[in-house]
């Protein structure tokens, strides 16, 4: 197949249009409906027995349109060329990982573990993205849908799993869901460092690497007023504030007394 061929299929596979969706215009805004449906619908039927089914859909879900979008991007040009730029680490890529390990290890400490991280940091992943999806958008009208998808089935799944454990939730399992968050912290920008050194391609992963613009409220103007690390440690510790108060607040609502009159 000649190059200029494979870019005809690829155009085709990944549905390339001159349209560029833009946050909280139409095709936003009905993503955002269907996804809050979605949570309420989930939400509804749920059964806290079956919660495993809803990681292992999940990886299903996400693995395929993971795969579907690496290939687009990385044979969009009509010749395979990889950009370390796209790989599959950003924050809210991760729990396609934590998703597949829980539903490997079914019961015990670390599948608490890895619920707690799916309901509290891969929560806001989830929803922070569907928020503000303008880094995902592109030429691409496939890989629009796929990131949309992606981020609806972390937020359900996230609602889901934040309604089974809400009334558990401890400082311990907060702790353990906060150490899966360090620990990918601290791989994405060791990645960030490493391959702009090896490859000589620059990388952002987790928006938190040096040799890329961040377009976002408040760490964009974080991230060019400090130096790096003051930006990161900024980044991290707004996260951390974010979830630790969505899981507060979870609790607390999960164990409010309910007042018969």
């Amino acid at each position: 197949m000649t190059a200029e061929r494979l870019k005809d299929v690829i155009d085709s596979v990944g549905v390339r249009l001159e349209y560029v969706p833009k946050a909280y215009d139409l095709f936003h805004l009905c993503w955002l409906l269907a996804t809050v449906i979605g949570v309420i619908i989930a939400l509804k039927v749920y059964d806290k027995r079956h919660i495993g089914r809803y990681f292992v859909a999940a990886t299903i879900i996400m693995a395929v349109g993971e795969v579907y979008k690496q290939a687009v991007l990385a044979l969009k040009s009509g010749a395979f060329k990889y950009e370390f730029s796209n790989l599959p680490l950003q924050f809210a890529v991760v729990p396609l990982y934590t998703y597949l390990l829980a539903s490997i290890f079914k019961k015990g400490k670390f599948h608490d573990f890895l619920c707690a991280y799916n309901a509290t940091f891969g929560l806001l992943s989830g929803a922070l993205a569907l928020l503000m999806p303008t880094p995902a958008f592109g030429e691409f009208m496939g890989l629009n849908v796929q990131a949309m998808i992606h981020y609806s089935v972390i937020v359900i799944v996230g609602a889901v799993t934040l309604r089974t454990y809400a009334k558990n939730l401890s400082i311990p399992l907060f702790i353990a869901s906060l150490v899966i968050f360090i620990i990918f912290v601290g791989l994405t920008e060791a990645l960030n460092a490493l391959v702009p050194a090896l490859c000589g391609q620059t990388i952002d992963l987790y928006f938190i690497g040096r040799y890329m613009l961040l377009d976002a409220p408040i760490f964009s103007h974080v991230k060019q007023a400090f130096p790096h690390y003051v930006f990161v440690a900024f980044y991290a510790l707004l996260l951390i504030e974010l979830t630790a108060g969505l899981t507060y607040l979870a609790y607390k609502l999960a164990n409010k007394k309910k007042i018969y009159r």
